[in-house]
Parts: C-alpha cells; sequence; structure tokens
C-alpha cells in the first residue's frame, strides 16, 4: 500500500517544503503545477517523475486519492516542472503496475519498499503540431510522430511550408554528392488526381494538398540504379521528417504506369519517376506514437556482433 495519509500531510508542512526547492532540477524528481478543483488555488506538488517516450510517468506514492492527482484528473492535465524545464502535460491515465517497469530499476526497489503500485502516465502538450504553429517541434518528436497519413482535411499548404520540405529533400546525403533527384511539386487537383492513377495503392494522391514526385535519371548499370534508389530513399525520409516538423501528414506511393507519370509529368526521356509523396493535413493531428508497430528494439540492435 502506499504511504499512510497522515504522512502525506505531514510532509506537506515540512519535507515538501524542502524537496520542493530541489525538485525542478533533481533527477527523478519534478514539481505539479496543479488547480483546486473546489478552490482554485495553484498547487506546486512535488513527484516522483520519470521521462517516457511522449510524455511521463509519475509515481503515486501516496495513493489513487491525494488531492493533486484528483485535480490533475479533473482538469485534464497539469504543467510540469522537471530539470529545469517545464511541460504542458494532458491525458492523464491511472494504472497499476506490480512490477513497477515503468521507472529505472534502482527506483523500483525504493518504491517497492513502500508498496507503491499506482502510477500516472501523461503526454507532453504537443501545440507544435497544429497548422498555426511553424517549426516549433524537436527533432525526436518529429521522427517519432511521422506516420504514413493519406486521408486529409481540405486546408492548403502555404508555398513557404513547401519549400522548406524541399529544401529538407534537396539537402539530404547522397553518394559521391552525385544528388540523382529533380522533384516536381503538383498541386493542381485535376493533375493530381491523374497522378492517383499511377498505382493502385496511390489513390490517396488525388485527395492531397499537394505531391512530390521523385525524379531521377534512367541508371546506365546496377550500380548507379542502387545508388539512386540510396539516395532518393534518403530524400524522402529527409522531406518526411520536415512535413512532420509543420504538422505535415505524409504518404508515399510508388510507380506502376511510368508512361502515365511521365505524361502528367512531362518527363523528358532519360528520366523517370520513382516515388510519389503526398501531403497533406491529416485529419487526426500528428503526435508521437507512443507503442510504434515495430519489432522490439532488442530484437532488431545487435552490439559488435549477431
Amino acid at each position: 500500500m502506499p504511504a499512510p495519509r497522515w504522512l502525506a500531510k505531514a510532509n506537506r508542512s515540512g519535507f515538501n517544503r524542502i524537496i520542493r526547492l530541489i525538485a525542478p532540477w533533481a533527477p527523478g524528481f519534478g514539481v505539479v503545477i496543479n488547480r483546486g478543483r473546489r478552490s482554485g488555488r495553484t498547487y506546486r506538488t512535488p513527484v516522483n517523475v520519470f521521462r517516457r517516450e511522449g510524455g511521463f510517468v509519475i509515481a503515486l506514492t501516496y495513493g489513487r486519492e491525494s488531492d493533486w492527482i484528483k485535480n490533475v484528473l479533473a482538469a485534464g492535465g497539469c504543467q510540469l516542472q522537471t530539470r529545469r524545464r517545464r511541460h504542458e502535460l494532458t491525458s492523464p491515465r491511472l494504472y497499476h503496475d506490480d512490477g513497477r517497469q515503468g521507472v529505472p530499476a534502482p527506483v523500483r526497489l525504493a518504491l517497492g519498499a513502500i508498496q507503491v503500485y499506482d502510477f500516472v502516465a501523461l503526454d507532453i502538450a504537443r501545440p507544435a503540431l497544429t497548422a498555426a504553429t511553424m517549426g516549433g517541434m524537436q527533432t525526436w518528436d518529429a521522427i517519432t510522430s511521422r506516420r504514413n497519413v493519406r486521408e486529409y482535411d481540405d486546408r492548403p499548404i502555404s508555398d513557404q511550408d513547401l519549400d522548406r520540405i524541399l529544401e529538407a529533400g534537396r539537402r539530404a546525403p547522397s553518394s559521391r554528392n552525385w544528388q540523382p533527384w529533380d522533384f516536381v511539386v503538383v498541386t493542381d487537383r485535376q493533375q493530381l488526381q491523374e497522378l492517383s492513377k499511377v498505382w493502385q495503392f496511390a489513390r490517396h494522391v488525388a485527395n492531397a494538398a499537394a505531391t512530390v514526385a521523385l525524379v531521377a535519371p534512367e541508371p546506365a548499370n546496377e550500380s548507379e540504379r542502387d545508388w539512386i534508389q540510396y539516395d532518393l530513399g534518403q530524400a524522402t525520409m529527409s522531406m518526411m521528417i520536415a512535413a512532420a516538423d509543420l504538422g505535415i501528414g505524409t504518404g508515399h506511393a510508388s510507380i506502376a504506369d511510368q508512361q502515365l507519370a511521365r505524361d502528367v509529368l512531362r518527363l523528358p526521356t532519360d528520366r523517370f519517376c520513382a516515388y510519389l509523396v503526398a501531403l497533406g493535413y491529416p485529419r487526426k493531428p500528428l503526435r508521437p506514437i507512443t507503442t510504434p508497430n515495430r519489432r522490439p528494439f532488442e530484437d532488431v540492435v545487435h552490439r559488435g556482433h549477431w
């Protein structure tokens, strides 16, 4: 069971005042800034807090009935000061974890000693992911927020944002600095509808706000073919991350009908269209994916040898 309530009251008048001084910067600690659901007063509650992907986990050392957690649940979020930074947190979710897997191993022992098994998980609010905010996301957030988006709302993408995405592709790494790419940007609705017919899984292109066609020279041999494909992959990912940074979704597509792509894009005879990257604001805003559908990290990563 968590620490008794009488100890919590004693801590508020003594120990918590000391902890409150170090909690905003000390590892494993933080201060939850919450508003009383009845009084409207602002409270600063020191907590044990731990980073997780996309947010934080807070140990409920005094149980689920503590006033501060009730305030956070009622408000749907709170502010958190930790490691000298302030975060806006949202979507509080209580959970019980006998193994205390969401906290570092040494802390598990300490929390186990006082029988703490309840936690609250919160997500970091992401205003930078809205269309109104430009470029406020951190690199890691953009990487973890990127997902394939094939349904878009009807908002156009500004020329400034399109140019930024294209510039990310232009700056992508390239073998021997060959840069075998050209980017054809399509925003015309009729042209997008025609492009959507180049492959059976390219239908989402028809409803995109814009689409970037990645065009490359016809390879002279297999080595050139491999270099082109690797370079285009890097350019594609660079543009996708830049788009996610702006809250813009992306959905790639291959090309089955090269002749149709050539006709729509008016390509020279020595060029081919390798891929399409559709762009648009997703109906559901991008947020960091906390549980990606990927093989486990320990299965993918090999250190030193297989």
